[in-house]
């Protein structure tokens, strides 16, 4: 899939869901907004490739639209080696949509999300591009109202982009990764 065709089934997406944001609201429900997570957690690269896992730390801003439906933008990078002893970094940026299961009220509340976005290994001995897309389920601790701590394990399937710097290329792999974090609410 081009990145061409990645923005347009994004904005599809997200314009698909523009009737939720315009609705009119119940004196129950709470008005959106938006936060922010700090989150860190290893990438565990089951499927040889050059690199065995790395810890990836980042940062997230988020959109709840209503008690159900949440849209972010996640950016992590970190640094590993490769098999080759050479020291890069590894950067994910990623767009996300999730949605709740478990009422808001709930003191552990869990939701489904899936994504995908950017995925490089830069500075390595082999340098690769590609995409990342990953699926999970999360679980969200509420430690106060505007406070709140996750946990999300996320299933990443990684593919080609179409180039890179030596023709070695990590088509198709299958991944699993770990993020966990503090979300605060403003």
């Amino acid at each position: 899939m081009s990145m061409k065709k990645l923005v347009v089934a994004v904005v599809v997406f997200l314009a698909s869901f523009s009737s939720l944001f315009s609705q009119g609201s119940d004196s129950n429900k709470e008005e959106p907004f938006l936060f922010s997570d700090f989150l860190m957690g290893p990438y565990l690269f089951i499927e040889h490739i050059e690199y065995d896992a790395v810890m990836l730390f980042g940062y997230r801003f988020g959109y709840e639209a209503n008690d159900k439906l949440g849209f972010l933008v996640e950016y992590a990078v970190g640094q590993q080696e490769d098999e080759f002893n050479t020291t890069g970094l590894t950067h994910h940026a990623s767009l996300q949509a999730r949605y709740f299961i478990a009422p808001k009220e709930s003191k552990l509340r869990t939701y489904a999300y899936a994504g995908g976005g950017f995925l490089e290994f830069k500075a390595f001995t082999h340098d690769n591009y590609g995409l990342g897309y990953y699926a999970g389920l999360g679980v969200e601790i509420n430690m106060s109202k505007s406070i709140k701590g996750f946990v999300e394990p996320r299933y990443l399937r990684i593919s080609k982009s179409g180039w890179n710097m030596y023709n070695n290329t990590f088509s198709g792999k299958t991944e699993i990764g770990v993020f966990w974090g503090v979300r605060v609410k403003f």
